[in-house]
């Protein structure tokens, strides 16, 4: 993989980064009931997000995130 397609990966995987706290930080200001309710419905999806951006992560020769 040469630099350029590297330094998309890594784009992609602060974007995968910045969406996932975006949201984190927007369902935190919610309601306990509704956040928990909000978290137990996505939890596929964002579990996912993470799976891809791991696997970004993986392609792009990087170090994986710490647990």
């Amino acid at each position: 993989m040469d630099a350029p397609e590297r330094q998309e990966l890594r784009e992609a995987i602060a974007a995968l980064d910045a969406a996932m706290q975006g949201i984190l930080k927007w369902i935190y200001t919610l309601k306990p009931v509704l956040r928990n309710e909000l978290l137990q419905m996505t939890g596929p999806q964002m579990e996912q997000m993470r799976e891809a951006r791991n696997r970004l992560v993986a392609m792009a020769g990087e170090p994986p995130p710490a647990a």
